[in-house]
């Protein structure tokens, strides 16, 4: 089911209340001499990437123990092998493995199991980079299969092993993220560079994946994470910067959140999406924190003369939030990993709780004389409804007639049309365009009887009718039946019905939608739909040597991380 806070269209903006600067104990992970970078965490885990002059390694940190463990790297063909890039989730932790002259691997650590460590898929020639895992789900980019080296998705299966390649273009395809549950992966498809993309989904159903796009418009579209239900990412939408959008897997409405500046690197887990905020003027980023169920942003670290960055959050069984980041407070180059596990203060003025209200609304349309009585509702608080389906017809004949049922929030007005489909003579409508409401003067002959009747059928008597749901105009153009929108004002309008009963009544019940609190979205504008665009299999392609997958490493995964790349180009020094 997609959900609207107040109505839904094309392009949302929430402007975030503002919640303070959360006060926590600071968890230092790792603050040794070297540079640690590129956290992630999942409840009692933290993954991060560990580079000295010496080598680069995957650490884990256990909050619950305070244990750092490192994975032991390998010497293959006489050279260590290089870790990086890692990712969390279940017990297990992946990472990009670099093989000296044989392979750059995927790698799989399962704490559940003695640490046991194993190869992704291995396949001889492999050139991977970037991983994620969810449920039973891994995703990796593989550049040895594109045609030219730019890479393509791949998903496998961690029961069978098995690979799916989600993408067969010519393009960047890069940056996965898996859900928890392991249904959904979203990445990055960048047709003219790395640093102008779109963002893809693929969504596992009874038949496989199926892929299709989030955002693609004709501005940069970054950095997209995953939860179960939402699906963020950062674009440039107003005039405020770099925001983060918020998107329903299931499709609908982009909110972004407004806040002045520019927002990088979203991570998600639940209600809770955490960020890097740089303000306008500073040179250094600092976290933050937003609660999608109450619409508040909180500061995590203020810290002006160090940079923040690379966040990954996770919401634990107790509702307690878990944050991981690292920190160039070494030496202003080198960065150290910290954590931190608090709970969200209750919000204030939270308001009346969900009241179970039920509504009906009665409006008849009449012919002799020729008049409609409408059914209004005003709602104080405003009302959490679904979008019905249809609308029952209790007296009289839908016929081929349409009516209306608008909601409005604030002044704007989102109108749903709906039109009869079946008459008291037998007749039921199939045809007609979406958009043809006006294809009849109101009060009209023609709008009476909505076009031809069966005239093989001479039983007159009633059976059920109803008005079925067509589309929607205005603020919520994008509504469908099912869908949540929240309301202060409700009106039902029979436009036309079936004259020769005289009068058309249609009573319908709505009950209040008691699920979770949603942020309270503000429509201050309409961007263009989103078209979707599919992907396939692939092909084959050639090894990059090590310094150059490296390289890519620092520009493709952490393209905007200002000190990832100084950091990787001295460590090639090192190296080679």
């Amino acid at each position: 089911m997609t959900v609207a806070g107040l109505l839904l269209a094309a392009s949302l903006s929430t402007v975030p209340l503002d919640g303070g600067q959360l006060t926590f104990t600071r968890i230092a992970i790792n603050t040794t001499l070297g540079d640690q970078f590129d956290p992630h965490v999942d409840d009692d885990l933290a993954a991060y990437s560990n580079a000295t002059i010496a080598d680069q390694t995957i650490h884990f940190f256990r909050f619950s123990t305070a244990a750092d463990t490192t994975i032991a790297p390998a010497v293959v063909n006489g050279q260590t092998t290089s870790d990086l890039l890692s990712d969390v989730q279940g017990g297990r932790i992946v990472f990009t493995r670099v093989i000296p002259l044989d392979r750059t691997a995927i790698m799989m650590v399962d704490t559940n199991k003695g640490n046991a460590l194993t190869e992704v898929n291995p396949t001889a020639g492999s050139n991977r980079i970037g991983v994620s895992i969810g449920g039973g789900t891994i995703a990796y980019a593989d550049l040895a299969t594109s045609s030219n080296g730019t890479g393509e998705i791949v998903a496998v299966d961690v029961a069978t092993g098995v690979p799916t390649a989600l993408t067969n273009d010519a393009v960047h395809d890069q940056n996965p993220k898996v859900s928890s549950d392991g249904k959904v992966i979203v990445w990055e498809r960048c047709a003219s560079n790395i640093f102008n993309c779109d963002i893809m989904q693929a969504v596992l159903g009874p038949t496989g994946w199926t892929v299709s796009a989030v955002a693609n418009t004709s501005l940069p579209e970054q950095d997209p994470d995953v939860s179960g239900a939402r699906i963020v990412y950062t674009a440039t939408r107003g005039t405020t910067g770099l925001d983060v959008q918020i998107r329903p897997v299931t499709g609908g409405a982009e909110q972004a959140l407004v806040i002045d500046g520019d927002e990088t690197h979203p991570s998600i887990s639940g209600d809770i999406i955490a960020f890097e905020h740089l303000a306008p003027g500073d040179v250094n980023a600092d976290i933050f924190l937003y609660d999608v169920a109450s619409n508040r942003l909180f500061q995590i670290t203020a810290t002006p003369l160090f940079n923040e960055a690379l966040n990954d959050v996770t919401v634990l069984t107790n509702g307690q939030v878990r944050l991981v980041w690292d920190s160039n407070d070494e030496d202003g180059v080198n960065r150290n990993i910290y954590g931190a596990t608090f709970s969200l203060p209750p919000p204030p003025n939270a308001g009346p709780a969900c009241q179970s209200r039920t509504v009906a609304l009665e409006a008849s349309r009449t012919y002799h004389p020729n008049h409609s009585n409408d059914a209004s509702v005003t709602l104080s608080p405003p009302m959490r409804v679904a979008i019905p389906s249809n609308l029952p017809v209790i007296a009289g004949d839908a016929d081929e007639g349409w009516a209306t049922l608008t909601f409005t929030v604030h002044g704007l007005n989102t109108t749903c049309q709906y039109r009869g489909t079946h008459n008291r003579h037998g007749h039921v409508h199939h045809g007609g365009t979406a958009h043809d409401p006006g294809d009849a003067e109101e009060g009209t002959d023609d709008e009476h009887h909505g076009g031809a009747r069966d005239a093989h059928s001479d039983d007159d008597t009633p059976e059920p009718s109803h008005y079925g749901f067509r589309f929607c105009e205005g603020a919520g153009q994008s509504l469908k039946p099912g869908d949540i929108v929240v309301a202060d004002a409700i009106t039902l309008h029979l436009k036309s019905g079936d004259d020769d009963d005289g009068t058309t009544i249609v009573r319908l019940t709505l009950k209040e939608d008691c699920g979770t609190t949603l942020a309270a979205l503000h429509l201050d504008r309409s961007d263009s739909d989103l078209a979707p665009q599919a992907g396939c299999s692939a092909s084959g392609g050639p090894v990059a040597p090590l310094w150059m997958l490296l390289v890519m490493a620092s520009l493709v995964m952490l393209r905007s991380r200002r000190s990832q790349i100084a950091v990787q180009v001295r460590q090639e020094r090192h190296k080679l």
